[in-house]
């Protein structure tokens, strides 16, 4: 702060404080920022962090991390395989319930799987760190439930930018000289916007819209 020519002091302690925080046996200013500000701010950040990775709704999605090897080694040695099996497979047929697959089938794929890279690991050998180095190894045939499931994983997207795609297009959309425009026309010309790759064909348009209802002029030949 001297560089801001700014005198950091303590604030005034009083022992029946109740309107900010008021810590006992302060001897600096550092210690009174550290302990009032500082500290729970990284508390904050670090709830926020478990509440938006480790909350509930993302259980399901840190399930299908295991099925990555390299995790899978790590999971299978600390704890009680064949309990943490059956609540690895009561949590897929729940959140999957389109895999038509009994529990008994998928808990005898998960066991092979865990198989495979444990002795893949015993011996040294290189185990897949990824999702997409797993899909590379995971025979359909033989893992069929677990395919789909990496499959799921290696698709699932890592942020919004669509969204941020949508908003910046209706800024320039949805100006003061159109802010009556039916919600039609601007989901139409919001797509037009976004999706500019792909190719429109101009004559199946000008039949489409001759063949809407009787037009003054002759479009149709």
């Amino acid at each position: 702060m001297d560089q801001l020519d700014v005198e950091i002091k303590l604030p005034r302690l009083n022992v029946n404080q109740k309107n900010r925080p008021n810590p006992s046996n302060i001897n600096n200013c550092e210690d009174y920022y550290k302990i009032t500000i500082f500290i729970p701010l990284l508390d904050s950040i670090i709830e926020d962090l478990k509440r938006r990775f480790y909350g509930q709704e993302n259980q399901t999605i840190q399930t299908l991390t295991y099925f990555i090897p390299k995790n899978l080694t790590k999971w299978s040695q600390n704890i009680n395989s064949t309990i943490s099996t059956n609540i690895m497979v009561q949590k897929i047929k729940t959140s999957y319930t389109f895999l038509q697959v009994s529990d008994v089938l998928l808990m005898s794929e998960i066991d092979l799987w865990i198989q495979k890279w444990h002795s893949y690991d015993l011996k040294g050998q290189s185990v897949p760190e990824n999702v997409f180095h797993a899909l590379e190894e995971c025979c359909e045939t033989i893992y069929p439930t677990i395919k789909s499931l990496l499959i799921i994983l290696a698709a699932l997207p890592i942020s919004t930018a669509s969204a941020e795609r949508s908003f910046s297009t209706l800024r320039r959309l949805k100006t003061w000289m159109r802010s009556r425009m039916g919600e039609e026309r601007l989901t139409g010309l919001a797509l037009l916007n976004t999706h500019r790759d792909i190719s429109i064909d101009i004559e199946k348009i000008i039949d489409r819209f001759a063949a809407g209802k009787k037009r003054t002029i002759k479009l149709l030949l």
